[in-house]
């Protein structure tokens, strides 16, 4: 499933930095190898491993994944298994991992290449949404984890870690017409995942009739 929305023009967008975790890639250093993106510290491709220590671990918490293997894991509920949030094309997690009432969704978005300056915008808009919502009573609100993937390497690799790995019920993306429709023909239509597109129309009615 998919659908588009229309973009907006003339607005403005207030971004917290309070909860970045850094300013520049040395406060990433505590981290491993990783950079410094819109405040958050993406792991570079080589040091994620999906097949880390602890994956596919009988779990009953999102904890008991979290002692095994780090912050970044989350005992997934259909099936009781500890799964990596992160993977070689998803760098960045926004949200409390800690909580399983959590919603997890997914983000694919351009974090490289050409379009960097609009996908670090969505990320921030992403943080900063992330943090409104961890702010409101806890009676009012579920709080919400969102897994940040690159559009620009494999789009395809991408979809497939959010909606086989880690099971996501809905996709924020991709920016580009292209990276859409290759993400939903290949792998989100026929997961039955919902896939929306701030920017992407180009060619769109033709993936959501098919």
């Amino acid at each position: 499933m998919m659908a588009t929305l229309p973009s907006t023009s003339g607005c403005s967008l207030l971004v917290t930095t309070e909860t970045a975790q850094c300013v520049t890639t040395a406060d990433c250093l505590k981290f491993g190898a990783s950079r410094c993106i819109s405040g958050g510290c993406m792991p570079l491709a080589s040091a994620v491993d999906a097949g880390a220590d602890g994956g596919d671990a009988p779990c009953t918490a999102n904890q008991d994944c979290i002692g095994r293997s780090g912050r970044n894991w989350i005992c997934r509920k259909d099936d009781n298994r500890c799964v990596p949030l992160l993977s070689r094309d998803c760098g960045l997690v926004l949200g409390d991992t800690n909580n399983d009432s959590s919603v997890v969704i997914g983000a694919i978005l351009p974090t490289l290449g050409a379009q960097q300056s609009a996908g670090l915008a969505m990320i921030n808009a992403l943080r900063l949404g992330v943090s409104e919502l961890s702010s409101l009573p806890l009676a009012s609100r579920r709080p919400v984890v969102v897994v940040v993937c690159d559009e620009t390497r494999d789009v395809a690799s991408a979809a497939t870690h959010l909606t086989a790995d880690v099971r996501v019920p809905a996709i924020l993306g991709a920016m580009t017409s292209a990276a859409t429709i290759a993400a939903a023909t290949s792998v989100t239509k026929g997961a039955g995942v919902l896939l929306f597109s701030p920017t992407a129309s180009a060619g769109l009615d033709t993936v959501a009739s098919d």
